[in-house]
Order: C-alpha cells, then structure tokens, then sequence
C-alpha cells in the first residue's frame, strides 16, 4: 500500500464501490466492509514522504543497553512451553505507553475542527444506537503506543545530547534505520504547536482544516455504510466503525505535543488500543526506574537494511566486547543483512 494521502481517497472510494455492490452480492458486501475499515485506520492523513525523501534526513532510535539485548538477544517466548521453551524471538521494537511522555500536554491539544468530529462520532453512535456508555468507558481507557525516532543530518545515530537525553546517558545503542524500508511502517512527524489555539500560525491552521477535511470524508463515507447496512449487520457493523474512527482521531491528537519540545524533531509510529486489550498489552522490566506497558512494534528485519546502522554507546562497559555480541545476533542469529554496527566515537567522561 503506498504511503500516501490519496490512498485515503483511494479506499474511501472502494468503501462507496462495495456499498453499491450490497445489492447483487450482500455476503461480500459484509466481508469486505470490515477489511476496508481496517485498512483506513491504518492509512496516513499527513503526507510526510516529501520531507523524509530528503537525503539530510535521517531517523534513529535510540534505546538503552538492556533494552537493545532484549530485542536482540536469545529470549525465552512467553506463549510457548515445554520443549518449545527458549525458542527465538525476532528482533522487534517496542512501542511504549504515551501515558509516561514526558510532555504534560500529549494528547490533550485537539484541534477544534477535530474535536468536533469526535463529538460528532458520539453523536452519531447514539444515532445508530450503539451502547454510548460503553463507547465511553473503553475510549476513557483508551492506550496510544508509538516508538521514537530523533531526525537530522548525518551523524544523529552518535549525537551527545542524544545519547544523555535518550541512550541511557550513553549506556545504550541507537538504530538509524533505513528510509526506504521503514515507509512501509508509516512514521509520522511530530508537529510542535501551543495549547493556546489561537497562537498558532496560519500554516498550523490550514494544515489541521487538511485533516479535518479527510476525518470528514471517511465519517461520511462511514455514515453511507450504515446507511446501507441492515439491521442484523449493523449491531456487528456499527461499533467497528466507531472504533476505526476513535482509533484514527486519537492516533492523530498524539501527533502533536507542546512547543517547548520542538528541540526534538520527533517522529514516531503510533498504535492506538484501549489499554484493557488483553494478551497484546506486555510489561518491560528491563529498565531500572519503572516498569513500562509496551506493545509489539516493527520487525527490525524489515527495516534495518542497506543504509542502517547499530551504534554502541560511549559509556557501555567493554565496547568492543559488546559491539561483537551485537554484531553476531545481528548477522548470525537474526540474518540481517548489510548493517553496519559500530562503535560510538564520541568522548565521554564517566563516573568515578
């Protein structure tokens, strides 16, 4: 699926195809209809490609020591036992709960025009008669997941003020994961805007009445679905379409943070879930302070090819040590191929 905006024109137009089709075929009409919707969610509003395009352009993610192991390392699967016990994980990245972000706004600041098509999303589920109060009581739950990546210029995978901000003050590793590979994940870049709506710029404004617009065009091609729906179908039908829509909305409200983090050219890769799901909802306990709710993110087989590179932090006890267990999980035990895994060259003054 190409990552781009008139995709989302693309599917809403399958959307109307399949509900003219109803008629003469009513099974595939309520077969398709959910894939569609699913598909939607997961189909980008903002068009980012031309900016990650740029060759200056690169994203990494950094992560600590334990962390990196994890992800790399030989870990026993959770789900399996007996003889299976010990198998292999692939090399996943963890998308952390935004409940923990470090800014006091995340979430919180939504655009007027789209706040309105939530209201309207309730309004209109109690229209279809679909159980308001529980529509209510699972998105007051609702979790919004995503992994980081810092942008800029070559060089950003071994930056000191990453590094102390971001790798465990040096005691960790950064993945610059490759552009081409990682489009298919959808990143997106964070938009720094005030909480005071009316600070923002013009351009801000006319870049969320975009939004806007495409939130209005699925709602409607959404509503056109109900329209067409019988009642039998609409009680399977309807709180799925609420729920593609509560998950595309929030998804977006954690694309926007406060101002005073622009400093961090942020993108990220979101998934929204209610916080309740169970069996997809894991708990991290490799790092020191608390312990972290995560999901499963990316396959880094995926997106660590050509142009990707593994560095090893200025601070992790015996480097080149690390840096050849690193190497052998990467090449040996997962086959990913063309990485380069290095050591960081920065200089760095540890504790007595």
């Amino acid at each position: 699926m190409n990552n781009d905006v008139d995709s989302l024109d693309s599917s809403i137009s399958m959307l109307r195809d399949t509900c003219e089709r109803k008629s003469s075929n009513h099974k595939l009409f309520f077969l398709e209809i959910p894939k569609l919707l699913d598909e939607l969610s997961r189909l980008p509003l903002y068009n980012d490609l031309e900016v990650l395009s740029k060759e200056e352009i690169d994203l990494v993610h950094y992560t600590s020591w334990n962390n990196a192991l994890s992800i790399f390392g030989k870990i026993q699967n959770e789900d399996q036992v007996g003889d299976q016990a010990g198998s292999q994980h692939p090399p996943i990245l963890r998308m952390y709960n935004y409940e923990q972000s470090n800014d006091p706004y995340e979430g919180t600041i939504k655009p007027p025009k789209w706040k309105k098509i939530e209201d309207e999303l309730i309004d209109f589920a109690k229209k279809w008669e679909i159980d308001a109060g529980r529509i209510e009581e699972s998105y007051s739950r609702i979790g919004a997941y995503g992994c980081s990546f810092s942008s800029g210029s070559s060089g950003i995978e071994d930056d000191l003020t990453y590094w102390r901000l971001y790798g465990n003050d040096g005691q960790g590793c950064s993945l610059k994961v490759s552009k081409s590979q990682i489009n298919c994940e959808y990143p997106y870049m964070v938009r720094y805007r005030d909480n005071d709506f009316t600070k923002w710029s013009r351009r801000d404004n006319a870049e969320d009445k975009n939004i806007a617009d495409r939130l209005n065009k699925i709602l409607t091609a959404c509503m056109d679905i109900m329209q067409e729906v019988d009642e039998e179908r609409k009680i399977f039908l309807g709180p799925l379409v609420v729920n593609v829509m509560f998950r595309i909305i929030h998804s977006y409200y954690h694309l926007i943070k406060h101002k005073a983090y622009e400093g961090e050219k942020e993108w990220r890769i979101i998934k929204v879930m209610p916080t309740s799901a169970f069996g997809v909802v894991k708990f991290d306990t490799t790092s020191r302070n608390n312990i972290k709710r995560y999901v499963d993110g990316p396959l880094l087989s995926k997106i660590l090819q050509s142009a990707s590179a593994i560095t090893i932090g200025p601070t992790v006890p015996s480097r080149g040590a690390a840096r050849a267990y690193i190497e052998h999980l990467v090449r040996e035990v997962h086959d990913i191929k063309y990485v380069a895994v290095k050591n960081s060259k920065q200089t760095y003054r540890q504790a007595p």
